[in-house]
């Protein structure tokens, strides 16, 4: 193996291993935008449960939606 092709495999690696260093990287940077995407749906979902409210009762304890239906 000559010189010239000793270099341009050794080029050729290099190439590679900058491609996979930058798909790496974008993956990692995928997956923080998942994970901080993720954290602002659990607040969400935390504060839409604490806004949940439970049907309103009438004084004898029953349903007053279901009552109003018969």
């Amino acid at each position: 193996m000559t010189e010239v092709e000793m270099n341009e495999r050794l080029q050729n690696a290099q190439d590679t291993l900058d491609t996979i260093i930058a798909q790496r990287d974008n993956a990692l940077n995928t997956v923080a935008q998942l994970n901080a995407r993720v954290k602002q749906l659990e607040r969400k979902l935390a504060s839409a449960e604490v806004a949940t409210v439970s049907p309103p009762t009438e004084a004898n304890g029953h349903d007053a939606e279901a009552s109003a239906l018969y």
